[in-house]
């Protein structure tokens, strides 16, 4: 990496706290968007599973979660300045503990495990969509300056 000799050491700092906030932030957000779009799906395929036949609900619900992720690669591909698929998968598993820490009762280390199994698509398609979608941004807005 090449050091910039024509900043002074606080601009260097607040440059550096910038870069690290970046990723922080848009990673919080994307944990949010993935949040809200789970919450969402859920609760529109809990009203729509009564309707469809049975093994039909958990695929749909498979792919909700799929879709829930890539939506929040989307928010970290748009925003971050780099390692985008680090910093959405990173938050989309966070996501995932936080969440299955909440709802999962204590003891309970094998409904823990089936929960943290059952997010891994969603981390995956958040990692694989932010990858792709930052990608596709022009070269200024992907490399380091």
């Amino acid at each position: 990496m090449e050091h910039n000799t024509d900043l002074s050491a606080l601009d260097r700092g607040t440059l550096r706290t910038w870069r690290i906030l970046n990723l922080v932030g848009w990673g919080a957000a994307s944990m949010i968007a993935n949040a809200l779009l789970l919450v969402t799906v859920s609760i529109s395929l809990g009203r729509l599973g009564v309707l469809l036949p049975s093994p039909l609900p958990w695929v749909v619900e498979g792919i909700a979660v799929g879709l829930a992720g890539a939506g929040a690669g989307t928010v970290v591909a748009a925003n971050v300045y780099r390692s985008p698929a680090l910093v959405a998968g990173l938050a989309a598993a966070a996501l995932g503990v936080i969440v299955g820490l909440l709802l999962v009762p204590v003891g309970a280390r094998g409904t823990m495990a089936v929960f943290w199994a059952a997010s891994i698509p969603n981390i995956a398609c958040a990692a694989f969509v932010a990858r792709r979608r930052w990608g596709k941004r022009p070269a200024a807005l992907r490399s380091p300056a």
